[in-house]
């Protein structure tokens, strides 16, 4: 089931980015966790999924730079804050 307002791309995926500003976007889950824009994906897309565990929220990542997917555990980065780029444990877009 696809929840509406989650900002979709043209193939209604989950982005990752916003549009305008291109800050970068986290999910949240009914169980408010956090999770980075391929994990949300990849839950949103699961048929299988407990809807507990799909992404129903959505926020900007402006000045945490610790903060961390609970799903794969990778760091998301921050709009503002000084961000370290050569972290290995932030996910990288594909």
């Amino acid at each position: 089931m696809s929840l509406p307002g989650l900002p979709r791309d043209d193939k209604g995926r989950l982005e990752s980015y916003a549009f305008p500003g291109g800050y970068q976007l986290y999910y949240y889950d009914k169980q408010h966790s956090v999770l980075c824009p391929p994990c949300a994906r990849k839950s949103d897309e699961d048929t299988d999924e407990t809807p507990m565990f799909k992404p129903a929220f959505v926020g900007v990542n402006y000045e945490d730079s610790e903060l961390y997917c609970q799903q794969c555990y990778k760091r998301i980065p921050s709009a503002y804050c000084e961000d370290n780029a050569t972290d290995p444990d932030t996910y990288k877009e594909v």
